[in-house]
């Protein structure tokens, strides 16, 4: 069957001789004539052509969407380079005000170190003042001292301060009408060892820690915001840890090793109460060191300036320290200082003893001057009654001096225990 080529509309030979003229066509030429495309052929090209076209409008597309994110890309870019600007700008201002905190730091550095200073120089107003205050009632005191000595003697009105068992004995040998007025150092310091071997015997010191330690455990009315009280909670928090930890039988002995291996934490303590601690660490360290002494030389170190002598003596002489009620009674001072020396008269079988003390004002001291009196007089008569046993009546008389009669009681004289009490306006 004979084909025959019909000329369509829209379809030229250039057409078809440009795609008779592509390389495949070429190809097969040489070899063989090639036939006419059909119309299905160019149909086919057609829709190939067609569909590279929409290929390619996707691609457009796709390339059109991709400028659109890289110009929205572009206006984020500008946002970060804004933002970028606004982190420069506040670090600008966190620089600056870095610097204006630093500035005020170093201001109030600087107000710190003023405040230290204005609080320095107080402190110094205030040991100024407390100074002149010592002062002038040293100055009142040697005034009325003048007085005392007309009325009583200058022996009576001089001072005294009891450091040891032997300047004890010296007071009492000096006593009128006593039988050993003259004794010399070697008799004094035999007298002092008897009056140590009085103690040592009664165990007084043993009594005395024993004492302390149940007082301690009862610590009440402590003050949180007060250092010393602080150190001795801790002292005693100390204490009760060495105490349960000690293996030994002997209950005075757990007691003492406990006080004494706790002694250092009281070595730590701020300056404002260095006084206070470093007293009661005196007191502590030569009741333990005499306590770990056989009796022998309990005596001998009872003897000696620098003992726990006197604070022995106290204890067992006035029974306020046996009887406290809180701890900072138990423990008596390490000496004796006396503003009045006072006065011992024997005479026969009787003893008369005059102690003295002297206050600025009666009302604001009136408490603390009885405390002494009683203190001094007991002791006294402890001594005289340890050193001559023939004695039977003892009779105490205390007496205040007091330098404004402003507030002298209407009656000046009463009894406070078994001691009368004299109140001079001087």
């Amino acid at each position: 069957m004979t084909s025959s080529y019909v000329r369509r509309p829209g379809f030229t030979m250039p057409l078809i001789r440009s795609l008779q003229g592509s390389s495949s066509l070429k190809k097969h030429s040489i070899l063989q004539a090639q036939p006419e495309p059909t119309i299905s052929d160019v149909i086919a090209m057609l829709k190939n052509s067609t569909k590279k076209q929409d290929e390619m409008s996707t691609a457009i597309d796709v390339i059109a969407k991709d400028l659109e994110n890289v110009k929205n890309m572009s206006t984020a870019i500008d946002v970060i380079a804004k933002d970028l600007e606004n982190v420069k700008n506040v670090t600008k201002n966190m620089s600056t005000a870095i610097d204006v905190i630093a500035t005020d730091l170093e201001n109030v550095k600087k107000m710190s170190t003023a405040i230290d200073v204005i609080a320095t120089d107080l402190e110094n107003v205030k040991e100024t003042l407390s100074h002149v205050a010592r002062e002038q009632g040293r100055t009142n005191e040697r005034l009325l001292r003048v007085e005392i000595a007309k009325m009583f003697g200058e022996d009576f009105a001089r001072q005294y301060t009891v450091n040891g068992l032997q300047s004890l004995v010296q007071l009492v040998y000096s006593a009128s009408g006593f039988q050993k007025q003259k004794a010399e150092p070697s008799e004094i310091a035999r007298v002092a060892a008897k009056l140590a071997r009085n103690l040592v015997n009664d165990r007084v010191g043993w009594r005395m820690l024993s004492t302390y330690f149940k007082k301690l455990q009862t610590l009440e009315g402590l003050d949180k915001g007060d250092p010393f009280d602080m150190l001795l909670y801790g002292f005693k928090e100390k204490v009760n840890k060495e105490y349960s930890n000690d293996e030994n039988i002997d209950e005075e002995i757990k007691i003492l090793n406990s006080v004494r291996k706790s002694i250092s934490v009281l070595k730590q303590y701020p300056d404002n109460v260095k006084n206070k601690v470093t007293t009661l660490v005196e007191k502590l360290r030569r009741l333990c060191e005499y306590l770990t002494m056989n009796d022998d030389g309990k005596i001998k170190n009872l003897v000696e300036c620098r003992s726990a002598g006197i604070m022995l003596l106290q204890w067992d002489a006035y029974p306020g320290y046996a009887d406290a009620g809180t701890i900072w009674m138990v423990l008596p001072p390490i000496e004796i200082d006396m503003d009045i020396k006072g006065s011992i008269a024997v005479v026969g079988n009787s003893a008369f003893i005059k102690v003295g003390e002297i206050k600025t004002k009666y009302s604001t001291s009136k408490t603390k001057a009885l405390w002494q009196i009683e203190l001094r007089a007991n002791v006294l008569k402890w001594a005289v009654m340890n050193l001559d046993q023939q004695l039977k009546d003892i009779v105490l008389a205390g007496h205040i001096f007091v330098g404004t009669s402003e507030d002298i009681p209407d009656e000046d004289s009463y009894m406070s225990s078994d001691i009368s009490i004299f109140v001079h306006s001087v």
